[in-house]
């Protein structure tokens, strides 16, 4: 938790990530009892925004994330999609709808068999490349201390 904090993730307002990352850890998260991390939503389907992440090259630097062996990467966040809208309002309230920090905030997931492997908490540093150096992986600890 003190990482997270420290990295300044969904920080200064108007970005959202923060909020993000609550909501998805109260409402698409159960860590279970061996341990794993079930997925309560359906980032397949689309389910509040969710879209598939491409993690490609970005711009000659390599990928965003390691290589998931053939497993699908969801990114989840983007106030202007469609789908959102299913997102609670005090997550969405501070997107002014214009290119700002006000929608830079992602969370991607890749999944198996209904069971999170990674959960990562990124943001754009332009319109169309995430920064790795502002790129985190989430642990089961985080998500077992804000379920409680």
């Amino acid at each position: 938790m003190d990482e997270l904090q420290s990295s300044r993730f969904g920080q200064p307002s108007p970005r959202h990530g923060l909020r993000l990352l609550y909501w998805f850890v109260q409402r698409c998260v159960e860590v279970d009892r061996n341990n794993q991390m079930v997925s309560l939503c359906s980032p397949s389907s689309g389910d509040f925004g969710f879209r598939i992440f491409r993690n490609r090259d970005e711009g000659g630097k390599g990928h965003l994330l390691p290589d998931s062996s053939g497993l699908v990467y969801y990114e989840l966040g983007n106030l202007s999609v469609s789908g959102v809208k299913s997102l609670p309002e005090y997550v969405r309230e501070r997107y002014t709808g214009f290119q700002d920090k006000s929608n830079s905030d992602r969370i991607i997931v890749t999944l198996r068999s209904g069971t999170f492997l990674d959960i990562y908490v990124t943001r754009h540093e332009t319109r169309m490349n995430f920064n790795p150096c502002h790129t985190f992986r989430i642990s089961r600890e985080l998500d077992t201390k804000n379920s409680d």
